[in-house]
């Protein structure tokens, strides 16, 4: 995908040297087989390899959405000082939007909002099991934020 979007040789070597250069490929070619035309593909490969110098998507962990939003904040100071900008909002917010997208194609982001349990997820689940196994009610109708999508 690397050698179809750019056409500079030190370009190119660029993208395809640095960190997680498979994982990034392969984000691309799915990006393109969902129909993304040809400039946002390369808005998304420029943009891939900021995040991937600035997260480190090799080790075998999850990794959350306060550690994007700070790699993106130190993103945007730093584009910000070089361009002289009032605002680095457009940078901070394209590097989030693409590595959150790229970290759930790989499988590694942590979306803290899913992990979250009430205080009586205990009592709750007790009484699901209630619901389906005393009641003979079916999954079906029980209310999802029952369902442990709370």
């Amino acid at each position: 995908m690397f050698e179809v979007l750019f056409a500079y040789p030190k370009v190119l070597a660029r993208h395809q040297a640095d960190p997680a250069a498979a994982d990034r490929e392969r984000y691309l070619t799915h990006c393109a087989d969902q129909g993304a035309a040809r400039e946002t593909l390369l808005r998304i490969a420029r943009q891939l390899l900021v995040v991937a110098e600035r997260i480190d998507v090799t080790a075998a962990r999850p990794i959350t959405r306060p550690e994007i939003d700070a790699a993106a904040q130190a993103w945007a100071r730093q584009q910000q000082k070089q361009r002289g900008t009032d605002s680095g909002e457009w940078s901070r917010h394209l590097f989030v939007q693409v590595a959150v997208a790229w970290l759930r194609f790989l499988g590694i982001f942590q979306d803290a909002r899913h992990d979250r349990r009430t205080a009586f997820f205990e009592q709750v689940d007790d009484f699901i099991a209630h619901l389906q196994d005393e009641r003979g009610l079916s999954p079906v109708n029980i209310p999802r934020q029952s369902r442990g999508l709370y």
